[in-house]
């Protein structure tokens, strides 16, 4: 779980964002081992956003799961709460939040790495909100 953390982590260094991380922590040899010759051969799923799409990532054979993140609302929820959900703009909801989305990757317990495409500057500051809070949470 620490390392699935890290990776998560690890996107927002990827996305252009300065995270205090050490620099062994963000190099995906060290994290996926069997593809250290040729890190090309990582499979990746694309546009994980939503419930259903999550779930057959989780159990797909991919490593790498990219997902998008926009301030919009959850369907079902108070329509005037914006949070940071898992979709692509124009579109401005899902039955999925950030929340939702780390914590089930969390929970799966698989060795599976994330990549956080945030689709405006908005959305990034309660992102990493919630990314902290997840860290807390996880390493109390």
């Amino acid at each position: 779980m620490m390392l699935l953390l890290i990776t998560i982590l690890k996107c927002l260094v990827f996305s252009g964002l300065v995270l205090r991380i050490k620099p062994e922590e963000v190099e995906m040899a060290s994290y996926f081992p069997q593809f250290r010759d040729d890190l090309s051969e990582i499979r990746w799923v694309h546009a994980v956003n939503s419930r259903r799409q999550l779930e057959e990532a989780l159990n797909s054979e991919a490593e790498m799961i990219e997902a998008d993140v926009f301030l919009g609302r959850i369907i079902s929820r108070n329509p005037d709460l914006k949070e940071p959900v898992m979709t692509h703009p124009p579109i401005n909801e899902s039955d999925l939040s950030l929340r939702d989305f780390l914590s089930e990757v969390i929970k799966a317990d698989r060795r599976k790495g994330v990549k956080l495409d945030f689709k405006s500057i908005e959305t990034v500051q309660p992102s990493l909100q919630i990314l902290s809070d997840l860290f807390e949470e996880v390493f109390e």
